[in-house]
Order: structure tokens, then sequence, then C-alpha cells
């Protein structure tokens, strides 16, 4: 796809490290484990990607969510390499001798996970600094990292659950993003960890910080937490999805770590983009709905408690960008096919479209659909398709007082209007036209109880605007096969229709929006098949995400992960 010509209309979002370390450099040298090797050969292997890529490549992520690849891979050890200090997951070799120094034990969960996390930064940052001093000037893309992290609630209103939000937080989010965004560890994480967690030099401190040109997001779900824990993983903290009253906070996913609830949703985007300051592309965001794997297709395209989790999400979305003005600027739904889970391999399903892996025959499924018409019902796409060849628009500072509603509603038609190609650049000198927002309720209502902004109410009382919110996890035997948290026993629960407040339109500033091009639908059959117009791949191992629109209406844009 990366080769075909300028006639595809094809806009890549290409990711670097997609959890996918060869074999031989982890026998050679140990891998990730190891920083005078692996940040070199990261960030040459970075150049060569873009020296050959960068000429059609303008959207660059350098590691998707290495808090997986640091906790799962090298403490948990339920992804690969599969190292920690449990020698029955994780046995010593055979033959110390006749491995890498580093390699000689199966692991240790108390050091390699906080060394590898360490690595991983800067790898990350020495491949921004290669684009940036040899790629940027001519090739005039962006680039930045994507992190993994669900938003976390305190349980209740007592001080030591409320402190155990934020802990969950600098645990999950924090010790990745606090270094590229703030410059520093947080400091909660010395406090638990003392001289295991690795300090920063002057240079390499300064090779981190400031290297993303935005918030790369992958978000599920949120939890509530207690303080007391001992699972450093988790900040010393207590997950759980079950509010003092005995109700879960939404619908059970498949997999035990995941529930739908939407506010934390909203209040992850607020608090990323008042913590960061940065612009934020969410680039995974999805569900996988309870025993779908053992249900026929028939029965399985009609997954409502999918369409649910969107309906909220989305909701969700609109409300954090037009009332509350966070600057978002991608969606990527996950994902566009049923697929190859990691540790949870083919039994759970994350696709709008079905995939039958013997015969692999595709169906679309009712959230794709419900997916494309909440856009079309909510937004309006008279403009026309945008100037692909416009340069990038660099990264603006974020104003610290909020936007009037007019920038608000700005705000959110520059981001749907990327996502539908239709936002023009002002490098063109056309004017941009005005926009409406259809003022609908959404077809169908959300997993998730209303929450005010900033404001939780619970059994026990009231976490009031502006607390630390974080999430728990109880006390249950077994970790999740796919993120090794502990699980939560939870259940669903029905919430009110979600309701799109009308906005007028405003004047857009083109020197704001950014261009993403879509073509007219072309006759084929697999118009029938591909019917979410643009399709975003993520390939195992060369980690591409993909995004074209070859097949349907401009209206019907959008991004799926």
């Amino acid at each position: 796809m990366l080769l075909g010509n300028s006639t595809t209309n094809i806009t890549p979002f290409v990711t670097l490290f997609h959890w996918d370390l060869p074999q031989g450099l982890h026998d050679r040298y140990g891998g990730w484990l190891n920083k005078e090797e692996v940040v070199q050969d990261f960030a040459h292997y970075a150049k060569v990607c873009f020296e050959r890529f960068g000429d059609r490549v303008k959207n660059w992520l350098t590691l998707n969510e290495p808090w997986c690849v640091a906790v799962l891979g090298y403490g948990r050890g339920v992804f690969a390499p599969g190292r920690s200090s449990d020698r029955v997951r994780s046995p010593d070799p055979v033959d110390p001798e006749a491995v890498h120094p580093l390699l000689r034990t199966g692991g240790d969960s108390r050091t390699e996970p906080w060394i590898v996390g360490h690595n991983l930064l800067l790898s990350h940052a020495s491949a921004v600094k290669v684009y940036r001093e040899q790629f940027k000037r001519t090739q005039k893309g962006e680039i930045g990292i994507t992190l993994n992290g669900d938003y976390y609630m305190p349980y209740d209103d007592k001080p030591e659950n409320v402190a155990s939000a934020q802990h969950a937080l600098d645990f999950h989010i924090g010790w990745f993003a606090d270094p590229v965004y703030l410059g520093h560890y947080p400091e909660y994480m010395y406090e638990v960890l003392g001289d295991r967690m690795p300090k920063w030099t002057p240079e390499e401190i300064a090779l981190v910080h400031g290297s993303s040109d935005f918030y790369g997001m992958n978000t599920y779900t949120t939890d509530l937490t207690k303080g007391g824990g001992d699972d450093e993983f988790q900040g010393n903290t207590i997950y759980t999805f079950t509010r003092p009253d005995g109700t879960d906070l939404g619908c059970q996913a498949h997999c035990g770590w995941l529930q739908a609830y939407a506010p934390g949703f909203r209040l992850l985007l607020n608090y990323l983009y008042k913590k960061y300051k940065m612009p934020i592309y969410v680039t995974e965001n999805g569900f996988a709905v309870k025993d779908e794997d053992s249900l026929p297709v028939d029965q399985a395209v009609h997954d409502t408690d999918r369409i649910n989790y969107f309906a909220g999400n989305l909701q969700a979305l609109y409300e954090a960008i037009n009332e509350d003005g966070v600057d978002v600027r991608s969606y990527f739904p996950w994902s566009f096919l049923d697929n190859f889970e990691w540790a949870d391999g083919y039994g759970t399903r994350f696709g709008v479209t079905h995939v039958d892996y013997t015969t692999q025959k595709r169906t679309t499924k009712d959230s794709a659909k419900f997916i494309i018409k909440w856009f079309d019902d909510h937004l309006d796409t008279s403009s026309g398709p945008s100037d692909n060849s416009a340069e990038p628009v660099p990264v603006k500072s974020v104003a610290k007082e909020p936007p009037r509603k007019e920038q608000q509603n700005s705000t959110f038609k520059k981001f749907i209007r990327m996502l539908r190609g239709s936002s023009y650049s002002a490098s063109n000198g056309q004017t941009v036209p005005k926009s409406k927002l259809n003022g609908q309720s959404s077809p169908t209502s959300g997993p998730y109880k209303p929450l005010v902004l900033h404001e939780e109410r619970l059994a026990n009382g009231v976490v009031k605007k502006g607390s630390s919110s974080g999430s728990t996890t109880p006390n249950h035997p077994g970790h999740c096969a796919t993120c090794g948290q502990k699980l939560p026993l939870a259940s669903g629960e029905p919430s009110p229709t979600l309701t799109v407040i009308e906005t007028n339109g405003v004047e857009e500033d083109g020197a704001n929006s950014k261009a993403v091009t879509v073509v007219e639908p072309s006759s084929s059959v697999l118009g029938q098949a591909l019917i979410l117009p643009r399709i975003v791949f993520s390939w195992s191992k060369a980690a591409f995400f993909i995004i074209f629109a070859p097949f349907l209406p401009k209206k019907q844009g959008l991004l799926l992960h």
C-alpha cells in the first residue's frame, strides 16, 4: 500500500514498534535490557524507515504501548519475551553460560520492567531526534509516541482511596508520559521503587523531554481504585469495577479488564489535555462483546453491547471537544476486523467486521453501520475535500484559559473535517465554509451511568470536582492473559439516552485545519464488504496503520484502527 500511487488516496499512520522485537536481537544482547545496544539499533532501524517511506508517510508513531512491553513482557511474563520472577512461567535457561549474561535467569519482575521502560523511552527519543534533525524539514511530517492508559477514579472519598487514583495514573500513564511531556518521572514512582527506578542523566532527559509532537492515546475502560494494594505495576492500588453500592460501572466485555464507562473516556481526555497540553490522537478504543466467539455469525453481527460502547464514547468525545475544548485530532476505533489478540488468541473479538477464521469470509457487524450513521447524523459534510498536498500544520501551544464557545465549536469541526477529509488548508488561499452539527439524540443508549465532569456520585459520599481520580482492582484470583492485571468481577447496566447539543456553525480558521483527502466511491463489489470508508490495518509484524477510502462517499469518512 505504501508503494501505491496518488490515486489510492492512502494516508498511512506508521508504527515503528508494536511489540515485535526480533528474536535475534534478544538472543544476541538481551534486547530491551541492553541500553547501549538497543537504543542505537532502534534509531538506525527508524532511520531506514524514514529514508524508505518518508516521502509518503507524514504520521509516525515510534512505539505502541511501551507499558505493555515492560510490564507484560518483563514483569508478568505473559507477552514476549515472557520474562518474570515466576519460575513456572519463566524458567531459568538450561545452560546459563550459553546465553547472554543479561539472560541467565528467567527474569526479575522487581527490576527488569523499570530498566526496559527507561530504555524504551531512550529508543523512542533517539528515533525522534533522527527524524527531526535529518528528515522533518524536507518530509514535513509529525512523529510521536502512543501510550496505553485507562482512567482511574477513587472508590469513595476516603483520603487513601482518593490518593490511590493518582497513584494508579502515575504508574500506568505518568511513567512514560511525564518524562516525554514534563521532563521527569512521577515522584510517587521513586517513593515506591527507590533505587530500582532508573535515574535520568542530564543528557538523557534533555533527549526525552519534548520528544513527541502529540499525545498518542490508547484507552479502553475506567477502574475504581482503593489504596492498600501490593501490586507495584498498579501503583500499589487495588482495581475494581464495583461501586460501594454493589453496582458495576458498566457493561462487562469478554475480557475481564474491560467494562464500558464513557464518562471515564471524557474525563481521561480532559486529564491528559490539561496535564500535558498537547493535541491528542486517539489511536485505539474499542470493545470485545462477551462470548461473541461462541455465537454463529448471524447472531454475532448484532453486537448491541459494542454499539452501546461506541455510542457512549463518541458522545463523550463530542463533549470533550465541543464543550471542554480538548484538541483531539483523530479517533481510531479498535478494530476494523476481528483479529489475533496477542495472548488471548482469536477467541476475543474486537472487530466491527466479523471474520470467519477458517474461510476468511468477512461480514459487517451492526456496530460498523452504527459508527458510520453516528457521524452521518451528527455532522454536516457539505464542504469539499481538502488539498492533501498542503504542508502539515505545526503543533501550536495550548492556551491556559478555557476556549470560548466559538473556539470549541471550531475545534470540533476541525477534528471532524480531518476525519472526513473535508478540511481546507490556509496555504491554498480558500475560505473555509461554515458547518453545522445536527442536534440529535443518539439512537442507542450507552452502557454507563451519567456523570458530571470531574464529579462521581458514590454511595458513601461525593468526590468533588477537581479531585484526583483513579482506578482499582479487587483481590481476584488470576490475571488477564492480555494485560496481566488482576481481574475484577462485573456485570452490565443500562444508561439513559445520549443527547447531542445543537451547535451553530462558526467560521473556521483554515490554518488550523489538517488535510486528509477522501475520494468518491468507485464501483466495486468490495464496497459492500468494506462499508467503513477509512480502514486502518495494524499489521502484527510491520505494524503499519493504513487509512484509505476508495469505496464509499466522503461524507461517511472516519478513522478506524
